[in-house]
């Protein structure tokens, strides 16, 4: 399913802004970011891409299809690391389950 809409997407994308796989990155929102995931297509050349792409933030659409391609239940079993702010309504929950790692300065 998610090969399908990366191909579909990337097809309407070439078709109506002419731009070429290559030139897009396709990528997931997860938690922390969202409560909910969802797939972004965003061109190359997009000046805040670095920062809605960022390690904790988001895992690239290839990577996700790879991994599920491997192992059908690879996230049902894999541990993923989130970025949480102390100001994140998710933190104190996080905090009361004793599942922040904190480090010391």
């Amino acid at each position: 399913m998610l090969r399908d809409i990366q191909t579909g997407v990337l097809a309407k994308l070439r078709e109506a802004y002419s731009a070429e796989p290559h030139s897009v990155r396709a990528y997931m929102h997860y938690l922390p970011s969202f409560w909910w995931a969802h797939i972004h297509f965003s061109a190359l050349t997009c000046p805040n891409l670095g920062v809605t792409t960022s390690v904790g933030k988001a895992i690239l659409l290839d990577d996700i299809i790879d991994n599920l391609e491997r192992d059908s239940s690879f996230f049902a079993n894999a541990n993923l690391t989130i970025c949480v702010g102390e100001k994140d309504p998710l933190y104190p929950r996080l905090e009361q389950g004793g599942f922040l790692q904190t480090t010391s300065s």
